[in-house]
């Protein structure tokens, strides 16, 4: 039998996703919850395939990308509007889950409208 709706974890990922530049937290997004740790994170796992953590930081990473491809904002505004708080903790996880940098990854995939004009 499926959750019930006030027991899924869908509108606490939404409340992370639509607040990137907090510095959330597992423990944030289980309070919000409602739902104890353990029945949080199962439940979170099944909804999602990840644990909350995993889940947390490639949402970050998503919008990380999202904003390298798609603005000119500066690699430091990149972590801190994405939720990872410096450029080099940015750094870190792309190198961990694409082996790549930030500035090499814009080049490779940014559209027009992000990368500055030649002069």
């Amino acid at each position: 039998m499926p959750p019930r709706a006030e027991q899924s974890t869908a509108a606490t990922r939404e409340w992370a996703r639509a607040h990137p530049r907090q510095a959330v937290r597992v423990d944030d997004l289980v309070a919000r919850s409602g739902m104890s740790e353990r029945t949080f994170g199962r439940r979170f796992r099944a909804e999602t395939g990840l644990s909350p953590h995993q889940w947390l930081v490639r949402t970050r990473l998503q919008r990380a990308l999202e904003l390298l491809e798609g603005s000119d904002l500066p690699v430091d505004r990149v972590a801190e509007e994405a939720g990872f708080g410096t450029a080099a903790a940015l750094r870190h996880r792309m190198r961990l889950e694409l082996g790549t940098s930030p500035q090499r990854y814009r080049r490779t995939f940014a559209g027009p409208a992000a990368t500055p004009a030649a002069g």
